[in-house]
């Protein structure tokens, strides 16, 4: 006999975060997480953030210097931050000093590594970057 254990109700909100070396812009990136059953990530927490740093690390491919996106979003009304895909207001943040300054209307959001610092910049939600990360939703 095998006994069959559910962990709906007992665990929510686990994620699991993959990133995928692609030139490409939000819009695009959005839509491919979601056809892939997920969406572009939300970072809830500074665990979670390491977690997506660590999913960029795993593809072999480098952070330094190089734009990841990442589901945040001022587009609607500038300055109020949403994650794209679970439609919920950014409660944790972890931007660059001096970030986000919506230069000449940045209004989507990606990680760059520049030394040992990995932070949020806000970025053109048009402007092609290395790769993205997307996050699915176990529970």
């Amino acid at each position: 006999m095998v006994a069959v254990v559910s962990l709906a109700g007992l665990v929510q909100g686990v994620k699991v975060f993959v990133a995928y070396k692609r030139n490409i812009n939000a819009m695009q990136a959005m839509q491919v997480c979601t056809e892939q059953g997920g969406h572009l990530a939300s970072i809830e927490s500074l665990a979670e953030h390491n977690q997506v740093i660590a999913a960029i690390a795993a593809t072999g491919y480098p952070i330094e210097g190089k734009q990841w996106l990442i589901g945040g979003t001022d587009r609607g009304i500038e300055g109020q931050w949403m994650w794209m895909g679970v439609d919920r207001e950014m409660k944790y943040k972890n931007f660059r000093s001096g970030e986000p300054n919506n230069y000449q209307d940045q209004d989507c959001l990606m990680i760059i590594g520049v030394g040992p610092v990995k932070q949020w910049d806000d970025v053109w939600c048009d402007f092609v970057c290395y790769g993205f990360v997307c996050a699915y939703d176990l529970f």
